[in-house]
């Protein structure tokens, strides 16, 4: 069974005593465990705070063990869906901070492609990476990546499916009536076919 959002926390929280304790391999798979599990759980404001959380403790736990690139990920992942995301001063040492600045420094100055996501009905929560960003119809301008995207509304929540944002703009629609209605079995293919298929 999955993990509820309180064994989810309890998670973090170890690895995170961990890590300061200097169990690094330790800290880094069980916020590891944490991260993936959050980001298969249906999208909430409150997963995203744990789950933003969670990304910024991997960071400090890679950074730590000498793998700045995937460090530096880690914050990216972060920032390029809630570019106003900030770390508090008094949890995070001021290099943390310093080099989570950097990052978003970083990913202001990018080139951004176009994004379009809308629904039917619209109106309805869209999150992109876990995170909260607005309501269909959405526009916005994203670094180029990959993308999970949820949509949640009153009737319930999109198949995950993930926006690869290039050079181009790029869009989405989904039919939320339809996709609630149908009970989630996993593997379901929404999209694309053979190896393709999501």
């Amino acid at each position: 069974a999955p993990l509820s959002l309180e064994e989810l926390q309890r998670l973090v929280e170890v690895a995170n005593s961990r890590f300061y304790a200097g169990q690094h391999e330790a800290a880094l798979a069980q916020v590891k465990e944490a991260v993936e599990a959050l980001e298969r759980s249906p999208p909430s404001a409150r997963n995203w705070k744990l789950l933003a959380a969670g990304r910024v403790l991997q960071s400090l736990i890679l950074k730590a063990t000498g793998k700045k690139e995937p460090a530096t990920e880690a914050f990216r992942r972060v920032l390029r869906v809630a570019p106003s995301h900030v770390l508090d001063a008094n949890e995070y040492s001021p290099s943390t901070v310093a080099a989570f600045e950097a990052v978003r420094k970083e990913l202001k100055a990018a080139k951004k492609s176009a994004v379009s996501i809308v629904s039917q009905p619209p109106g309805v929560e869209v999150f992109l990476d876990g995170a909260p960003v607005g309501t269909t119809p959405f526009s916005g301008a994203l670094p180029p990546g990959s993308y999970s995207v949820s949509i949640l509304g009153a009737a319930g929540s999109s198949f995950p499916r993930v926006l690869k944002v290039e050079r181009t703009a790029a869009s989405i629609e989904v039919d939320l009536a339809f996709e609630a209605s149908l009970a989630p079995q996993l593997p379901l293919c929404v999209e694309g076919a053979g190896e393709e298929a999501v």
